[in-house]
């Protein structure tokens, strides 16, 4: 295993774990429809696990991705471009999320959020 896929593995399983913990083991609302109390700190936890964990694993799988399929620059510049394109997947699977939560989320706001993000991976490639 090279040197530099540890520390981006260990992020990834911590993040992995707080993530899979506050899916599992704790409710971000609590209450009933009258008065429904959102934990802000939880939420903003959950978000950022999810953005740490999306980013670092879908980078890993490109990485291993496009050395199967035989890239053969320095791996780390390889991994440099997976890890771009994966925190972008996290960012637009993150900002999607958080339209969902708000309830402003429709076929128009996640196009353009797939749009932007697609535009982005097109203007930081140079």
């Amino acid at each position: 295993m090279r040197c530099f896929l540890i520390l981006p593995l260990l992020v990834t399983l911590a993040s992995g774990g707080v993530f899979s913990y506050l899916i599992y083991y704790i409710d971000p609302f609590t209450g009933y429809p009258p008065q429904i109390i959102v934990f802000h700190h939880r939420v903003i936890l959950f978000l950022l696990s999810a953005f740490f964990f999306l980013a670092g694993f879908s980078s890993l799988i490109l990485y291993l991705i496009r050395r199967l399929l035989g890239d053969y620059l320095e791996p780390r510049y390889t991994y440099r471009k997976c890890l771009r394109q994966g925190s972008l997947i996290g960012l637009g699977v993150v900002v999607c999320a958080l339209l969902f939560i708000t309830q402003t989320a429709n076929l128009v706001t996640v196009a353009l959020t797939v749009g932007v993000m697609i535009s982005l991976e097109f203007t930081l490639r140079g």
